[in-house]
Parts: structure tokens; sequence; C-alpha cells
């Protein structure tokens, strides 16, 4: 009859014949729709290691001057644990005009490390949670969502889940000639 492509359930026909009429390309109107697959994966070790902070800070000063650090303290951090954080000002003469000099400011934040352990269930659930929400944000329209697959690949040490929706969504387009 004419050339014809399967797409899962449907036929799409690219030549159209008559009963009086020999056969011609037509163009059609209408809609492809399709099962999309948006997934993601990762990985959860059964122990891990999570910092916290414990409010305890120190500062220490530094003078640059022309690319040269002076250090205004002796020893290092206090803390066996900690993040640094940096702040550096110019020392400021006039509105535009500014010295050669600076002072950072280093703030050192005590940390405590403490170690965490799931069970095979709870990691599960970690990692669903958090593919699910970065896959919600990618995912245009979530009121198209056709089925939800967890896999889940477990070894010594940690769990590996992929997630998988299945979105039904219009991927032809329409063209008007």
């Amino acid at each position: 009859m004419g050339d014809s492509v399967n797409v899962g359930d449907v036929l799409i026909k690219g030549i159209m014949e008559g009963k009086y009429t020999e056969p011609r390309k037509v163009h059609s109107l209408g809609s492809v729709e399709a099962e999309v697959i948006y997934g993601k994966t990762k990985e959860i070790n059964f122990k891990e290691e999570i910092y916290k902070e414990t409010g305890e800070k120190e500062n220490k000063y530094e003078v640059n001057y022309k690319n040269n650090k002076i250090k205004l303290y002796k020893n290092n951090s206090k803390f066996n644990d900690y993040k640094t954080e940096s702040n550096c000002k110019k020392i400021k003469i006039s509105k535009n005009f500014y010295l050669p000099i600076s002072i950072t400011k280093i703030t050192n934040i005590e940390l405590i490390k403490y170690t965490q352990n799931h069970s095979l269930d709870e990691a599960i659930n970690i990692a669903t949670k958090e593919l699910s929400e970065e896959l919600e944000k990618e995912i245009p329209n979530l009121e198209n969502i056709v089925d939800k697959k967890i896999e889940t690949i477990q070894g010594e040490n940690s769990v590996i889940v992929t997630l998988k929706y299945i979105i039904r969504e219009e991927i032809g387009e329409n063209k008007k000639n």
C-alpha cells in the first residue's frame, strides 16, 4: 500500500492512495506520544562519616603586602578537625584610592566527626529520596509520570540505587505547509 513505519503500537503511513487517484505522499497533522525514561544512579555507603559544627571558633590575622603574607599568629589551629573561612579587607584611604596592603581574617570553625551506620533499607530510602528530588527538577511535567522503578545492586560496603521515571511525553512536532 505504500511506505509505512511502525512506532510502538502506532502505524504511520507516508503515502496515500485513493480509489480514483494515484499514490501520493501526504503530510499528516497529528501528535506522537512516547514513553520517555529519565534515570539517575547513586551509591550510598553503609558506614558514613559525618562532620558537624560545634560552634567553637578561633580567629587569626594576616597582613598582605605586595603578595607577601605576614602571619600575625604563631601556631596552627587548636582544633583537630575544622573548616576555614577567610575574609580579606583592603585598606582604603579615599573613595577610589587603596593602599597595597590588605588584612585577612582567618576563622577556623571546629567540626566533630562521627560515624553513622545505615541498614540496607535505610540506604535505599536515602538514595531514593535524593534521586527523586534531582529527577523531579529535570522532568518538565510531573503529572505525566506513568511509572517509577527502583533497581538496586548490593555490595559489601554499599548499595547502588538506580531510579527511573517513565514519563509520557509528546515528541512530535507540528508543521504547517
